[in-house]
């Protein structure tokens, strides 16, 4: 079976286009329960925390890799519960790019967090985030 593999300049464009098409102000948000079965579908469980991006999240990929800028960004938890997925929204929130689960360190999840249970007014940070693509 092959691989199948993009050169560093298509593994940047993809993760270039990935920022442009969610748009400025990207929403990342954490919620209760598994993810929904697509980005499409109504979105599952209890929001957790929202963090709002600043209008130009990202620098330009280098490596294939987009690297979040910012960081740490901070934001509190609206609510009691155990993180199960993330969704990124646009900057209205209402159209969903991507999501994925959520677990803490060790438990093999898409995002992997260092603590997924949260307290209503907690202080929850970002302290760091990177999406590499596909391919190399």
């Amino acid at each position: 079976m092959s691989t199948v593999q993009y050169s560093v300049q298509v593994r940047n464009a993809m993760m270039d286009a990935w920022e442009t098409t969610i748009g400025p102000g990207m929403r990342i948000r954490l919620y209760t329960l598994a993810k929904p079965a697509s980005t499409v579908a109504t979105e599952t469980g209890t929001l957790l925390v929202e963090w709002v991006m600043p209008s130009d999240a990202a620098p330009n990929a280098t490596g294939g890799v987009k690297t979040l800028s910012g960081a740490p960004i901070e934001s509190n938890a609206v609510a009691d519960g155990v993180a199960g997925h993330y969704s990124i929204y646009d900057s209205t929130g209402t159209t969903r790019h991507e999501q994925g689960s959520v677990t803490g360190e060790g438990g093999g999840g898409d995002s992997i967090i260092d603590n997924a249970t949260f307290v209503d007014g907690q202080q929850v940070n970002i302290q760091s985030w990177s999406k590499t693509a596909p391919g190399a």
